[in-house]
């Protein structure tokens, strides 16, 4: 009886070894298929998008016509409690 619970143990681990070894492959494979189609971090610095964005108040308003601000325009403090 314990031959067989010995036997099926050993059977049972080659298979999740097998199975852990294919998804790592999957996974790998993934990500080098991926790899080369990603822009270095450096181009990121001068994306701008191609479409016109929106945004919207809490009033549902659009605002399509903005001007650049700075960090500090319209800065608030939060009220103290």
């Amino acid at each position: 009886m314990a031959h067989v619970v010995i036997r099926v143990a050993r059977n049972a681990g080659i298979v999740a070894l097998f199975v852990v070894a294919a998804l790592l492959g999957i996974l790998s494979g993934v990500l080098f298929a991926y790899a080369g189609d990603l822009p270095q971090v450096s181009a990121l610095d001068n994306y701008s998008p191609s479409t016109i964005t929106r945004i919207y108040s809490s009033r549902g308003a659009s605002s399509s016509r903005r001007s650049p601000t700075s960090s500090n325009d319209g800065a608030r403090k939060a009220p103290a409690r």
